[in-house]
C-alpha cells in the first residue's frame, strides 16, 4: 500500500500490521502525516475494498476506525477478509 499511495500522493506514510483472527486475515491499517477530508477517506475506504475483492480475497469488510478530521492524530482502517483461493495448475 505504501508503494501505490507514494505513486499519487507525496505527504503521508501507512503503517500496516497483519494478524489472523480465526480464518479471517486482518490488515490494521493506519495513514498519518496526511489530512484527507472525509470524502477522501471513503474513497479509501472503497479503494482498499476494491483492491482486496480484485486480489480475489473473499468476504471483504472495510471498517474506518478512526480519522484526522474528527480529531485524531491518524486515519485508521481495518480491513478484514477470507485469503484467496489457491489455483492448482
Amino acid at each position: 500500500s505504501t508503494l501505490i499511495w507514494k505513486s499519487f500522493y507525496r505527504p503521508g506514510r501507512w503503517n500496516v500490521e497483519h494478524s489472523r483472527e480465526g480464518e479471517r486475515l486482518v490488515c490494521r491499517m493506519e495513514l498519518s502525516g496526511f489530512a484527507p477530508v472525509p470524502t477522501h477517506c471513503s474513497n479509501i475506504a472503497g479503494w482498499l475494498h476494491g483492491y482486496f475483492d480484485l486480489a480475489r480475497c473473499g468476504e471483504v469488510r472495510v471498517e474506518k476506525s478512526a480519522c484526522v478530521s474528527h480529531g485524531a492524530d491518524a486515519c485508521a482502517f481495518l480491513v478484514s477478509f477470507l485469503p484467496p483461493p489457491i489455483e492448482r495448475p
